[in-house]
């Protein structure tokens, strides 16, 4: 849980400050220190999770800002879909909660866009809106809306949602991390033993021909074409195998991409 070592009511987004002082920073919005404005913070908290609000009205916008971080959460807001979209690009939140009715661009708009852009086609998306039809449900989640909160709601049931979309998210970045650990063993212990092979033929002849003036006083010549047509030979050889690693890879990558 991060101390913060000013008056901040939320805030945007951290930094940290040059190598010498190494000290952590948050962009902050509160009435003592003013919109912009850094504060610091004690270096050796552990980040909170940011959770990107996006709604036209101001007093849901503060309720749900207050209630995030009285539950451990760093809260940012957006008033309109369009800002929303810069944000969630800019900041990366873990969550974003949308309202569905806004001016301009309504939150299904919202919800498309992000979920066609890559970085951030992935963030757990709650739509938190007045609007209740099973319609408006359908499609909303058809676009491809993690949760569906009407209101007047219950903050635990949002609360609920939230852990809820961070656990799933926690487990699939997890199976990312094992799956990409198990394709860098495959990589570990496959390719050494072939690589050294062909890179030690390389390095053998080629120091042939480095020292060239040692080996005219003998009575064998130096074959420049026979050392040429080796080298060439298992340079080649050396590059297929890379590609077909390469080409491994991008097929197994493919297949662990989760399919929406």
């Amino acid at each position: 849980m991060l101390e913060l070592l000013g008056n901040v009511n939320h805030f945007i987004y951290p930094r940290i400050d040059n190598k010498r002082t190494r000290r952590l920073y948050l962009r902050g919005i509160s009435a003592g220190i003013g919109d912009g404005q850094w504060c610091t913070i004690r270096r050796g908290f552990a980040m909170k999770k940011k959770i990107l609000v996006i709604d036209d009205e101001y007093d849901i916008r503060l309720q749900l800002v207050k209630f995030l971080e009285l539950n451990g959460f760093a809260s940012l807001t957006a008033e309109s879909g369009a800002q929303g979209i810069e944000m969630a690009r800019k900041e990366l939140p873990d969550v974003i909660v949308c309202d569905i009715l806004m001016p301009e661009i309504s939150g299904y708009e919202v919800c498309n866009t992000l979920r066609n852009h890559p970085d951030t086609a992935m963030i757990p998306f709650i739509f938190l809106t007045a609007i209740d039809s099973r319609e408006d449900t359908r499609k909303g989640m058809n676009l491809g809306a993690d949760d569906y909160i009407t209101k007047p709601f219950d903050f635990k049931d949002l609360l609920q949602s939230i852990h809820i979309r961070l656990e799933k998210r926690a487990q699939l970045e997890q199976h990312y991390r094992d799956k990409l650990k198990a394709l860098q063993d495959i990589f570990g212990y496959a390719m050494p033993p072939q690589l050294r092979s062909s890179l030690s033929t390389i390095i053998a002849f080629s120091e042939k021909i480095t020292n060239f003036n040692l080996l005219t006083a003998t009575a064998e010549p130096l074959d420049f074409q026979r050392v040429g047509k080796v080298i060439n030979r298992t340079a080649w050889d050396l590059l297929k195998l890379i590609d077909n690693y390469q080409y491994y890879a991008f097929l197994e990558w493919l297949r662990l991409i989760p399919k929406k």
